[in-house]
């Protein structure tokens, strides 16, 4: 729906201007044969400012999809636009296969400023009531209006006006997933609202040569707005990350809701599937389906434990560090229940303990019937894990290595060699020395050994990160052959006494069984360029090849480098706006 401001809006005096409002930036970009799908966010604080009510739900309206063709251009030179279209909520992420995107968004219910504040006992309403008469008026008050209101605006905001409803499971399906305890003290410091956040996939076309873009909607409600996407062909899973009492705890710790969404191309985008898991995920790598189960890697680094205060009569929360790594995997139901329910995922296997006391996952990869785990505080244990059985899952080898790996790569057909970006550490401290790769062995899945490793640094003036170990989209590999290939990162040095050691830009290194070299460096900043004011629009972090040449992208500049001569072929400066304010970004 379009809520694009007009002349007429006005801004609500009960609802002020934002300290900050956005601006419009790119979140995603989708290509499949002559069509890019340009995914953009930041349109809905200006819209709400402009609004002359209070929406539900913040976000609104707030990312915007543009789909281009890329096989002619327009008389300027540019691409050609052929659709335009704005969706609820803030950009979570999206997936495409083949020509269909499916595009999840997230929009935060305001149940604060439309029931919970007008109904707090120290507004001056109700100061001169008593308990007794307080309890009744503020009853009557939220069912008869806030309530109400509330939910009429929730609907108006889900539908923008029109009839057509959004393919919506049960405003309640969270409810019986939240908590196993009954014990209601117990829960007071565990109060993860079942309906916190509405979380919408639309579902589209991009190769649609329609006057306009057919858009299929499917929303949930849920407990949380952060979490990460999975997807296969036939399923989308949304994990979203929260808190729920756990009664193994006897506390509240980090909880993971699994929402499961089926696919059938553009037409059908149905919930079907809920669950609820103890720990965090570490990224999108922890999630993974193999034969019609879900695998997924969590984390439990900490709880609060209600204590009862004896002296004041009523619990306390007591923060308890913890640490848990497992491995669980879940059956997939394969149709709803009855009324249409989305089904439950279940337990039937799962492996507990993985690394040592207080190690947390740094890196996870399920790559078909085997698992590859790296926990660290201060060394690495590099796990093989056997999920052929998904009853009985374990682990086949152990390896004991320094440092930790970020991210795991596989080199070759069966997915037993593979390259980890990470970093070295001192094995006595933990204490981080520098960006590592290493080459992985697991051949021999039950004694898995590393083949060869290579650290850019290991100076303790210096600093050094590869934008790799936390946007996975900045890996590239280049097959050169059978396990051979070249591995293109970007590399950030920084060195606290001697600025002439800064660099700023990729790595290029050669990668094989017999070793791991450094080709060549690309440079995008010079040392005596690291400290300054830049525009704050800058690239991502990626390298592209084509014909030989590798084409990396950062901060500001675009820059085509020979891969075998290290020869620069042509560079691209990306320009910085007249308006002197807005440079204002330091690194």
């Amino acid at each position: 729906p379009d809520r694009t401001p007009t002349e007429t809006d006005t801004i609500d005096s009960e609802h002020p201007p934002e300290y900050y409002v956005s601006k419009p930036t790119i979140q995603g970009l989708l290509l499949n044969n002559d069509r890019l799908t340009v995914v953009v966010a930041g349109y809905g604080g200006p819209i709400i400012q402009n609004l002359t009510y209070r929406p539900a739900l913040y976000n609104t309206n707030s990312t915007r999809v543009l789909v281009y063709s890329t096989e002619v251009l327009d008389t300027t030179g540019e691409l050609v636009k052929v659709h335009e279209r704005d969706v609820d909520g803030a950009y979570r992420d999206a997936r495409s296969i083949g020509d269909i995107v499916h595009l999840v968004t997230t929009s935060t219910m305001d149940v604060f400023s439309a029931i919970v504040y007008p109904l707090s006992r120290w507004n001056s309403q109700w100061q001169d009531l008593d308990d007794e008469e307080y309890v009744a008026q503020a009853t009557a008050l939220a069912r008869d209006e806030l309530v109400p209101t509330f939910v009429a605006q929730l609907v108006q905001d889900i539908t923008g006006g029109s009839e057509l409803l959004p393919t919506l499971a049960r405003v309640g399906l969270w409810q019986e997933q939240l908590s196993e305890s009954t014990n209601v003290e117990a829960m007071v410091y565990a109060s993860t609202p079942a309906v916190n956040t509405y979380t919408l996939v639309a579902s589209f076309n991009m190769s649609d040569d329609s006057t306009e873009l057919g858009v299929s909607l499917s929303g949930v409600f849920m407990p949380s707005s952060w979490g990460y996407t999975y997807s296969t062909p036939d399923m989308l899973i949304f994990a979203a990350q929260s808190w729920n009492f756990f009664s193994f705890l006897g506390g509240t710790g980090e909880a993971t809701y699994l929402m499961g969404f089926a696919l059938n191309g553009t037409t059908t985008t149905v919930p079907t599937a809920v669950g609820t898991l103890p720990g965090y995920l570490l990224n999108q790598y922890s999630l993974s389906i193999y034969e019609g189960y879900l695998r997924v890697a969590t984390t439990i680094q900490s709880f609060w434990q209600p204590v009862f205060d004896d002296f004041n009569g009523f619990f306390t929360p007591i923060w308890q560090p913890t640490t848990s790594n497992q491995v669980v995997i879940l059956d997939i139901p394969t149709t709803l229940m009855d009324g249409g329910e989305p089904g439950l995922f279940t337990e039937v296997g799962r492996i507990d303990n993985l690394g040592r006391p207080f190690e947390v996952f740094t890196t996870m990869r399920f790559l078909g019937p085997i698992g590859y785990a790296v926990t660290f505080q201060r060394t690495d244990p590099f796990y093989v894990l056997n999920l052929t059985d998904p009853e009985d899952p374990g682990v086949l080898g152990e390896l004991n290595v320094t440092g930790f790996s970020s991210y795991l790569h596989p080199i070759n057909d069966d997915n037993t060699l593979l390259i980890a970006v990470g970093q070295e550490a001192n094995e006595t401290t933990g204490r981080i020395l520098g960006v590592q790769l290493t080459l992985f062995n697991a051949t021999n899945a039950t004694e898995p050994s590393v083949v060869q490793r290579h650290t850019v640094e290991q100076d303790t003036n210096v600093w050094s990160s590869s934008a790799v170990q936390w946007d996975y989209k900045a890996f590239r590999y280049l097959s050169l052959g059978d396990a051979v290939g070249l591995v293109i990162i970007p590399l950030y040095i920084s060195s606290w006494n001697d600025r002439s050691q800064n660099f700023d830009g990729f790595l290029v290194m050669d990668v094989s069984t017999s070793g791991i070299s450094q080709r060549f460096n690309i440079t995008h900043a010079q040392g005596n360029e690291f400290y300054g004011c830049y525009y704050n629009a800058r690239l991502g972090q990626r390298s592209l090849v084509f014909n030989g040449n590798v084409t990396t992208l950062k901060r500001h500049t675009v820059l085509s480098t020979d891969l075998d001569t290290g020869e620069h072929t042509w560079e691209l400066e990306m320009p910085r706006p007249a308006n002197s304010s807005e440079l204002c970004y330091y690194w």
